[in-house]
């Protein structure tokens, strides 16, 4: 007999349909498992930092009014007209929130007439109030072209008026 030729090998065990299903139920299960853990990882609320908003206080709110109006240098650049009803702006919505005072929806007169009235502003503030009040009128409604230097002064008096009273 010839040594070369081999004997043929056993037959291999092929596993039953048992284990196939054991196989593939595994398989889904780590597929599902993956799927899961990826949806979470994207899914997940994102941690986002906190912006704490403290509120101003009126007064700060004016100031920083005042400031940017500061900013667009329309005193010189002769915009006189929108550099008034801003500043006449910033000073009623202050009063309005620092005193609750409708001052934004009333004339000028009807304003100075319940500041009267009220021990919100003492005399002479409500003086320096109806000064400043007359001359963005005068801007306003009778054309009226004050000098830089007035501009100026309506401006400071705005910011006195707010300087005496943020701290009533």
């Amino acid at each position: 007999m010839n040594s070369d030729i081999k004997d043929i090998k056993s037959p291999i065990d092929i596993p039953s349909q048992w284990m196939w299903l054991w196989i593939v139920l595994a398989a889904v299960v780590v597929l599902a498992l993956l799927t899961w853990l990826v949806i979470w990882f994207f899914k997940r609320p994102k941690v986002e930092k906190k912006i704490e908003i403290v509120p101003l206080f009126p007064w700060e709110r004016a100031y920083a009014r005042l400031e940017n109006l500061r900013l667009k240098n329309w005193m010189e650049r002769a915009y006189l007209k929108p550099y008034y009803v801003e500043l006449s702006d910033i000073i009623r919505h202050y009063l309005e929130e620092r005193f609750s005072l409708k001052a934004p929806e009333m004339t000028t007169e009807e304003f100075l007439d319940s500041l009267r009235r009220s021990p919100v502003l003492n005399d002479a503030q409500q003086q320096i109030l109806k000064e400043f009040l007359n001359m963005c009128d005068m801007v306003k409604f009778a054309k009226h072209q004050p000098s830089a230097s007035e501009a100026q002064r309506s401006f400071d008096l705005v910011k006195l008026l707010i300087d005496q009273t943020h701290g009533n």
